[in-house]
């Protein structure tokens, strides 16, 4: 198999996927930032979540409680600032 012109496979270098997730904040140039990082320590690719808050979460949804200890107040307005857009 190859990703790009990477062979991917038994024999091969592992292929080291860099978890994003949410880090970046909804913010593309901190996603930016967390991808050339990720580069330079050797990564071969990133992963970042995209969502669309109000496809994903209910409006009756709850904050778990480390999301409380941590001072959110509203579940869906916490995703909605994690949010990137397809741009």
């Amino acid at each position: 198999m190859k990703i790009g012109t990477r062979e991917i496979g038994p024999g091969q270098p592992p292929y080291v996927i860099a978890e994003i997730g949410v880090n970046h904040d909804g913010e593309v140039s901190r996603a930016l930032e967390l991808t050339e990082a990720a580069a330079k320590a050797g990564a071969d690719a990133v992963k970042l979540q995209y969502f669309e808050t109000d496809r994903l979460l209910s409006k009756a949804s709850k904050l778990a409680a480390y999301q409380k200890a941590a001072g959110e107040t509203d579940p869906v307005a916490m995703l909605r600032r994690l949010e990137l857009s397809l741009d």
